[in-house]
């Protein structure tokens, strides 16, 4: 038997299979739910979902930490799931940090969500979002939070910032672009802060030059910010996830799963 695939509507599909149009068949009338199933569109999306059940990272991630630290890695005793995890060290302002390809667009609606737990809330800083470029990735890219500036080789930016050695001290999004205008700018997110010991979800998503927060952190509620023309949508940024301790005690992070995905 000789199957006409040039007619796609002979087998019974109204579109190509797991393309958007595909999908969009299913979901006319709720676009939202469109969205939430825009990672299946395997055509069309570009899609990772990491959960870390393999034997080592792979070519996927790059990792780094300040001496005395312990970079990310799968532990030896496997956590829940699939996780990895690493440790700041003992010496203050210590850092640890993981980054993927960039490869990633803002024009192309890339978006990313990390599930990740630390072992302290005091004396503590954090980095969660997309970046393209980092010179030393045991710095921090958002060099003041308080007045907002960045550095450190990022100049495409729109990250969840938190760290307790400022005046504020609580998570902040905030977002810089490349293009003329595009100045540093944050948007607080109330009196947010992670729970010890605690999972919690980030997610970013950039539309063009737009760039949105959505954070759960498991109190039965969502936190959203967005900021309009601030991160260049045509520059190639990767997702970028940085822990600092603040003192001289170990901060341990777990990470339970990446996602990041990207129009093709």
């Amino acid at each position: 038997m000789t199957i006409d695939f040039s007619n796609m509507r002979s087998l019974g599909l109204r579109r190509f299979p797991l393309g958007m149009n595909h999908l969009k068949d299913f979901t006319a009338l709720n676009s939202e739910l469109a969205e939430f199933l825009k990672p299946y569109a395997i055509h069309d999306v570009s899609f990772i979902d990491e959960d870390f059940k393999g034997f080592d990272l792979g070519n996927l991630w790059t990792t780094a930490g300040d001496s005395g630290s312990t970079e990310f890695a799968i532990p030896a005793t496997a956590l829940l799931g699939g996780a990895v995890t690493g440790a700041t060290g003992t010496t203050d302002d210590n850092a640890i940090s993981i980054r993927g390809k960039a490869i990633w667009k803002g024009d192309n609606n890339a978006g990313m969500a990390v599930r990740f737990k630390t072992s302290a809330i005091t004396d503590f800083s954090f980095e969660i979002g997309f970046i393209d470029a980092v010179t030393d990735p045991t710095l921090p890219v958002i060099t003041d939070v308080d007045t907002p500036a960045s550095g450190n080789g990022a100049s495409d930016i729109a990250v969840v910032h938190m760290d307790t050695d400022q005046t504020l001290k609580t998570m902040a999004f905030v977002v810089d672009g490349v293009t003329s205008g595009m100045t540093t700018t944050k948007s607080n997110l109330g009196t947010l802060t992670p729970t010890a010991a605690t999972y919690m979800w980030v997610c970013v998503q950039l539309v063009g030059d737009r760039a949105h927060v959505i954070i759960d952190d498991n109190k039965d509620s969502n936190h959203y910010k967005a900021i309009d023309a601030k991160i260049e949508g045509g520059t190639l940024v990767m997702p970028w996830m940085y822990f600092r301790t603040r003192v001289t005690t170990t901060r341990t992070i777990d990470i339970d799963k990446i996602l990041v995905w990207g129009d093709n």
